[in-house]
């Protein structure tokens, strides 16, 4: 599904991991390995976005959620485009991931959410069903 990653440049060491955990901001520094990995993982979760939420996020949310919560964000050095089977594809220079909180990933229905902005979040997060396996994968990533 590596494909579903439109932008034309290798963007393995073009982006930035973040983990917030109730405020405290971690950045995570994987290997080269991982980091070649990830746009995979992601290309994966995207393209199995299949609807997006009614509820509209902004940036004043984000920072919410960035401190009261656990998430995972990625900042991209440029925008970069992801295409999902169901809804076309979608470009963004940052995405978060809330693994806390009311817009958590569920893990019994293999559900996460996508927050994305570009450069600032704001509107309807996106809901992807993807495979617990790829999931874990990213977990993997970012709590190590």
């Amino acid at each position: 599904m590596s494909e579903s990653l439109m932008c034309g440049k290798n963007y393995n060491d073009g982006f930035k991991i973040y983990l917030y955990d109730k405020g405290e901001k971690k950045e995570i520094l994987p290997g080269s390995a991982v980091r070649s990995e990830l746009p995979g993982i992601l290309s994966e979760m995207f393209f199995n976005v299949n609807s997006e939420m009614r509820l509209y996020v902004d940036t004043e949310r984000t920072e919410s959620i960035k401190k009261e919560y656990k998430t995972v964000e990625i900042i991209f050095d440029e925008e970069v485009s992801f295409k999902t089977k169901a809804r076309g594809s979608y470009k963004f220079n940052r995405l978060m991931i809330p693994l806390s909180g009311d817009l958590a990933y569920d893990r019994k229905e293999h559900r996460i959410i996508f927050l994305t902005g570009n450069p600032e979040y704001s509107g309807s997060p996106l809901v992807s069903n993807c495979d617990e396996l790829t999931i874990q994968k990213l977990l993997k990533i970012v709590d190590n």
